[in-house]
């Protein structure tokens, strides 16, 4: 099934003395810095599966319909049923005024600042100036919301971007640094076209061939075919749930196998 390696642990046993004897006690695995890195990085595949399947897809398809709607009087209903939904569930809603006139702006905004275009030709280098042209932002920048916006619509070069994940990719600096030959700040990290290049250098640590083959064991879907049809997609939405496991200072690693993930969403069909 999964190619996920095992992992090599510190144990540590702790002791006591009763009657002038040592008395072992609870024996406790500590994980290394690189343990975490890699099972972080393992777990990343299954969350990225579960999320294109429960949401992903369905948020990648409706968001080509936006230029439609726009045009065909559909604004109201897009807003209210797409964007709304779309804010809410990826925790930007605060970063849009609030009120609904607010995300009707939005939604126009996205195509009259000609954002959407740049989306289009995958011009990624574009999104720091056009994240503070958005009058319907409520604070100075917009710019982790046009991220998940732009990789839902064109996740073959785009990905997402919020204070988490640029903290996860900070964690891991040095695995970038190595790749690139080139080192990685915060202030780097900050410029979105440097968070694509690194991520997609990240998103090279995993092999298309060992993804396809886990992705082979998924019931036939249209989410699966999309998979399949855009790996490198799925490679940076990987990466994306592996910063964000990296960005917690104190989460442990879950034991979930990426198999599980696999036959939850089989089951879920």
């Amino acid at each position: 099934m999964s190619s996920i390696p095992k992992y090599e642990y510190f144990y540590y046993f702790t002791l006591s003395i009763q009657n002038g004897c040592l008395i072992p006690g609870k024996v406790t695995a500590h994980f290394t810095k690189q343990d975490k890195i890699m099972a972080f990085k393992n777990q990343a595949i299954g969350e990225s599966i579960l999320w294109w399947f429960r949401d992903e897809y369905w948020m990648h398809r409706s968001f080509q319909n936006i230029e439609h709607c726009l045009k065909n009087g559909l604004h109201k209903i897009f807003s209210e049923k797409v964007i709304s939904v779309f804010l809410s569930r990826y925790s930007i809603r605060r970063t849009i005024q609030a009120g609904s006139n607010f995300e009707e702006l939005f939604t126009h905004e996205l195509v009259n600042t000609s954002f959407l275009s740049s989306v289009k030709n995958g011009e990624f280098e574009a999104l720091d100036q056009f994240s503070t042209m958005f009058e319907s932002s409520s604070k100075s920048s917009v710019k982790s919301a046009l991220s998940k916006f732009a990789t839902l619509y064109n996740p073959n070069e785009y990905i997402m971007y919020d204070s988490r994940s640029r903290k996860g990719m900070h964690r891991i600096r040095n695995l970038i640094s190595n790749r690139l030959n080139e080192k990685i700040t915060y202030a780097k990290i900050d410029i979105y076209s440097n968070y694509v290049k690194y991520a997609k250098s990240l998103s090279e640590e995993y092999e298309d061939e060992k993804l396809v083959g886990l992705l082979s064991n998924l019931d036939k879907s249209k989410v699966k075919d999309f998979l399949l049809q855009n790996i490198n997609a799925f490679k940076l939405r990987i990466v994306d749930k592996w910063l964000w496991l990296e960005g917690y200072n104190d989460i442990k690693p879950s034991k979930i196998k990426t198999s599980d993930y696999i036959d939850l969403v089989n089951n879920e069909r």
